[in-house]
């Protein structure tokens, strides 16, 4: 499950909520938390920073700004995930890489 959640969150087009990243995985929202900072402590996943004062124009997360205003969260994976995730595509019946 840790996998999919972080597939999840890797392709999603949209910030997902935990709920929404749930409800497509048929889970609940408590466990994509749980998994959410289990991804963290792999080095995984990190919390986007909020921007500073200097303008949305040339921030990569200006689709995601509404979502860190409401005092929600903003993961990204991050290059160990990404790489990971593709070592998973290789192999994927292969040892586990957690």
């Amino acid at each position: 499950m840790l996998w999919r959640v972080l597939h999840e969150l890797a392709t999603g087009r949209v910030a997902q909520s935990s709920e929404f990243v749930a409800h497509t995985l048929g889970t609940t929202p408590a466990l994509v938390q749980q998994m959410t900072q289990e991804l963290v402590r792999y080095g995984y996943l990190s919390e986007a920073e909020q921007c500073g004062g200097g303008g949305c124009d040339g921030c990569s997360l200006k689709a995601a700004c509404s979502v860190l205003h409401t005092g929600s969260r903003l993961w990204v994976v991050t290059p160990k995930g990404r790489e990971a995730l593709e070592r998973r595509a290789s192999n994927p019946k292969g040892k586990a890489l957690f």
